[in-house]
């Protein structure tokens, strides 16, 4: 695409200059100015002669800017008739240009037949249905959430600078980056329907335009151009603006866009999982409490305290049942209500399946204990053979200042983040999401790691791992509360419902797919399952004949699979030609891990600060 563009850029170029001897008539263009913007396509005059712009540019001199491979293309000398517009002083650039649209029209049949023939498809469509939305007007300002009908559809503003900007590129259901700006929607919101008629008449207004001579395209950009730089010196407009040797956005539209791009179905539904209860509130639970959150009130019906006792009687002190149901509490979305299901057996598999799993990761494991191994989970607290200021348990390899990681999660003085808790978190970029996810702020735990230790947080570590997903994988809460259907790709990679998917979750690097045959398992997989059958029948949790336990013949995860949510922004490293050089101003979801993570608020500004050096302003 980019070489077909310099192509482009070069034919033009010779063509013009072949034919400089030919007069120009600079009626109507707008004069060129250095503070104002100008896209590609756009046509102005200045000192007599009129260029036409071959990608966005701001301040760069016509004159001494113009050649087949500069920012402008120079077009001729004005003719005589024109000239005296040419010299005229950039303060009339704004009237020049409203004029500009007329002038360059009526210097072609086809383009006016075009201009026509798209605002009888526009107002055919409004009539036709009834339709209660305005019809789209560039460069008039728009709200977030403004409904209008345009080229026989019917769109909905989403990045309010965006669509207010004037900018072809954004018209609706029409310019190449629309989709940026608006949404589409049905008939309905307007009130109406698009008609055959409404459709036919944007198909001969598309045609025509194809037919459009140069000068149109100029028009539009040119108008387009001047209404972003009103706007801009007017201080009404968002979208990219450039300011003081650089470019400014606001807030508004990147918390609109940010919002536009994690507002799937799935998207929604993981945030929601992921919501925290206030501290103050979480504090308050208590064994028995009339005030107790409903999801802990299940709780407390499945696993009483003497039950915590009996499941757990080689547990370190620090686990307490005051601490297991205000880890319950913390995350009202963990044995939730489920509207038409039993949610008492749903969570009865919840239950069974953390604790199986807590069970490898802090299992005495003693094959000579009085005690069934699944009943041995709990005892360890902190890593095996870990201790505060001990040699080898630092987990520090990603604490560098200089890496992205050291960088979203820096390491405390001193600090080590070697396993702890009923998950046994370990290394900076588990203790600062963890971290955040509870207080929002990652330097909580990352300051002081073993106060993971302490409180309702050793069981809570392990609630938070089973609610959030690591992208390509699906979260331990979707698989088990029958969320996450697997798709042709997840079937086609051995991944099927069951007790087996979460050990994926878990380790599957080291611990599934590892199997010469497919069916026996590692030893660690086969812990769980043997752990997992015993908690599962003192729970009452039924396991289905075809529920699969183990992972041995089980891929990985991959995005293309049922639970492969893009979790995390990076740059959009597209080529925009109407955008300030080339560049999109934008961040795009990816599936691997990045710096800027999607389920943490705010994560897509900071993603287009970074990469594209922009001063976000906040309106």
């Amino acid at each position: 695409m980019f070489k077909k563009a310099v192509a482009s850029v070069a034919l033009t170029g010779a063509a013009l200059v072949s034919g400089e001897a030919l007069a120009v008539n600079c009626d109507g263009l707008p004069v060129w100015s250095a503070s104002s913007v100008f896209t590609n396509g756009t046509q102005v005059q200045h000192e007599a002669n009129a260029y036409t712009a071959n990608w966005w540019t701001q301040g760069a001199n016509p004159t001494t800017n113009s050649g087949p491979w500069q920012v402008w293309t120079h077009d001729g000398a004005c003719s005589s008739s024109s000239s005296s517009s040419s010299s005229s002083s950039s303060s009339s650039s704004s009237s020049s240009s409203s004029s500009s649209s007329s002038s360059s029209s009526s210097s072609s049949s086809s383009s006016s037949s075009s201009s026509s023939s798209s605002s009888s498809s526009s107002s055919s469509s409004s009539s036709s249905g009834g339709s209660t939305c305005p019809s789209y007007s560039a460069g008039s300002a728009y709200s977030s959430g403004a409904k209008v009908t345009n080229a026989g559809g019917y769109f909905k503003c989403t990045v309010a600078g965006w669509c207010s900007s004037g900018n072809a590129a954004y018209e609706p259901g029409v310019g190449w980056a629309y989709s940026y700006a608006w949404a589409d929607i049905p008939a309905s919101e307007c009130g109406g329907s698009t008609s055959s008629s409404s459709s036919s008449s944007s198909s001969s207004s598309s045609s025509s335009s194809s037919s459009s001579s140069s000068s149109s395209s100029s028009s539009s950009s040119s108008s387009s151009s001047s209404s972003s730089s009103s706007s801009s010196s007017s201080g009404g407009t968002c979208g990219v603006q450039a300011s003081s040797g650089g470019y400014t956005m606001c807030r508004s539209d990147l918390e609109a866009r940010e919002t536009e791009l994690t507002s799937s179905p799935l998207f929604t539904r993981v945030k929601q999982d992921i919501q925290v209860r206030p501290e103050s509130e979480v504090l308050a639970i208590a064994p028995k409490s009339a005030s107790n959150p409903d999801n802990v009130k299940r709780v407390e019906r499945i696993v009483s305290e003497a039950e915590f006792d009996f499941i757990f009687p080689l547990r370190n002190p620090a686990y307490t049942y005051v601490g297991f149901l205000q880890s319950i509490g913390k995350f009202p979305g963990y044995c939730a209500d489920y509207p038409g299901q039993d949610s008492d057996a749903i969570c009865r598999k919840l239950l069974a399946t953390l604790i199986a799993h807590g069970g490898q990761e802090t299992g005495a494991h003693d094959p000579n204990s009085p005690y069934d191994s699944w009943r041995q989970a709990m005892y360890f607290l902190r890593e095996a053979g870990c201790v505060e200021g001990g040699a080898g348990c630092g987990y520090d390899v990603t604490c560098d200042p200089n890496s992205w990681q050291g960088q979203k999660w820096p390491c405390g003085a001193g600090a080590q983040y070697y396993g702890r808790g009923f998950k046994q978190l370990s290394y900076n970029f588990n203790y600062g999401p963890f971290s955040y996810a509870l207080f929002g702020d990652v330097t909580v735990f990352l300051n002081e790691p073993d106060k993971v230790a302490t409180s309702y947080y050793p069981i809570a570590s392990a609630i938070w791992f089973s609610v959030t997903p690591q992208s390509p994988k699906p979260s331990i809460l979707h698989i088990m509360d029958g969320t996450w259907v697997p798709n042709e790709v997840d079937l086609a990679r051995g991944i099927r419902p069951g007790f087996g998917a979460t050990t994926n979750v878990v380790n599957g690097g080291i611990e599934c797919g590892q199997s010469t045959d497919g069916v026996n398992e590692k030893p660690q997989s086969a812990n769980r399952i043997e752990y997992y059958k015993g908690i599962a029948a003192h729970l009452n949790v039924p396991i289905g004949a075809d529920e699969e336990l183990g992972c041995a013949g089980q891929d990985s995860y991959v995005v293309e699979g049922a639970g492969g949510l893009l979790l995390n922004w990076d740059q959009d490293w597209g080529y925009y030609p109407d955008m300030p050089g080339g560049k999109s101003f934008a961040c795009k979801l990816v599936g691997y891990q990045t710096a800027y993570d999607a389920l943490e608020k705010g994560g897509y500004e900071e993603c287009v600060k970074n990469y594209f050096g922009v001063t976000v302003l906040d309106k």
